[in-house]
């Protein structure tokens, strides 16, 4: 992002920002990672390349965040990448899940309340999902 005017830069930092965050969103959408279940190594991978070094550049003020806890999340996840996710063995994904929540929460990101029985649906959304049939994105 060198060379860049300031206002292209910042537009270009939120991009990748949205992008991260909804590349991670889609580990807590069991619908949506079931749709895109052949195309979770491309992601992760993208992940770990190009957004998580530009959310590393976000300075987060204590007042909207927690600062430490979102450099762990942040580590957390690259480290899991690093190690492989299989998506077949339940207690990896449930640590890539954990650590993306840990990260949302950080950043004081509002993540609604899902009952238990429609989380097992999809954490992000509960029934409401737009992936599912019959939703927005369905």
């Amino acid at each position: 992002m060198m060379g860049m005017d300031p206002a292209e830069k910042a537009t270009k930092f939120a991009q990748a920002v949205s992008e991260g965050l909804n590349c991670l969103g889609v580990f807590l959408c069991g619908p949506a990672l079931r749709k895109l279940r052949d195309q979770v190594p491309e992601l992760l991978r993208r992940w770990e390349t190009e957004y998580a070094p530009v959310l590393r550049q976000i300075d987060l003020p204590a007042a909207n965040g927690d600062p430490s806890a979102f450099s762990a999340s942040i580590a957390k996840i690259c480290s899991l990448i690093a190690a492989g996710v299989d998506l077949d063995a339940p207690d990896q994904l449930a640590a890539l899940r954990a650590a993306v929540r840990d990260l949302l929460a950080a950043m004081r990101f509002p993540i609604p309340p899902v009952p238990p029985a429609e989380a097992a649906v999809c954490e992000l959304h509960g029934a409401a999902c737009p992936v599912l049939e019959g939703g927005v994105g369905g």
